[in-house]
């Protein structure tokens, strides 16, 4: 098994904009005409019957059903493949776990980058795919730091935890993988060349996104519970 080592992020893409001292969210995630009327017309005579051959011929042809539009990733947003979050931005890094628990860029893409998105209702737990503890996964959360940016962690996994219930937004594209927007209560994982970790979570504000991640499948899951 690779050892893990996190390294300094290459300045690889245009810079973030300014950040705004103590980013912290002041709210919780949140748990969401009558037609005019005509006169009748006089009374007319009812027109004769159409002859049953006309009556089918006026009839229009039924189009056939539509096809339902295949589900992106379906197998990993439903929680049974083991992936790496990896960034669009810097095709070198990837989500990984460091030793204390914190969630970095890094371009180790072993056991410690390994995830599973976990459906929760409308959003998604982010659970370490290898790493555990006491016997269970963890989950990656929203982190306050007074007036520093928010940053992500890992912490018993709680379901009712809105730091915890990520919304895996699908964005846009012509070609190539689909690429993701990841966010908890309003806040996205966004790259930040600044800070030691490569990554924190922002409320977008007048600023644009520009973070977003391939979700490269690992294999199946094989946590020890999905729940």
């Amino acid at each position: 098994m690779r050892r893990f080592v996190t390294l300094p992020l290459p300045v690889r893409v245009a810079a973030l904009g300014a950040v705004v001292a103590g980013l912290a969210l002041t709210q919780g995630c949140a748990g969401t005409a009558a037609a005019d009327t005509i006169a009748a017309p006089p009374a007319a005579a009812p027109p004769a019957a159409a002859p049953p051959a006309a009556a089918a011929q006026a009839k229009p042809a039924a189009k056939p059903a539509a096809k339902p539009a295949v589900k992106p990733d379906k197998a990993i947003l439903a929680g049974r493949r083991q992936i790496n979050l990896n960034l669009v931005q810097d095709p070198d890094g990837t989500l990984s776990v460091d030793r204390t628990g914190r969630v970095n860029l890094a371009d180790d893409f072993g056991s410690r980058a390994l995830f599973v998105l976990v459906p929760n209702g409308k959003t998604h737990l982010i659970k370490t795919g290898k790493i555990t503890k006491g016997g269970e996964a963890l989950c990656v959360s929203l982190k306050r730091n007074g007036t520093k940016p928010l940053t992500l962690v890992t912490k018993s996994c709680n379901a009712g935890d809105p730091w915890q219930q990520w919304t895996v937004e699908a964005q846009k594209g012509r070609s190539g993988p689909v690429k993701y927007a990841l966010s908890s209560c309003s806040a996205y994982i966004q790259w930040f060349r600044y800070g030691t970790s490569g990554v924190i979570a922002q409320e977008l504000g007048d600023d644009t996104l520009h973070t977003t991640f391939t979700l490269t499948d690992r294999g199946p899951a094989k946590l020890p519970t999905l729940g």
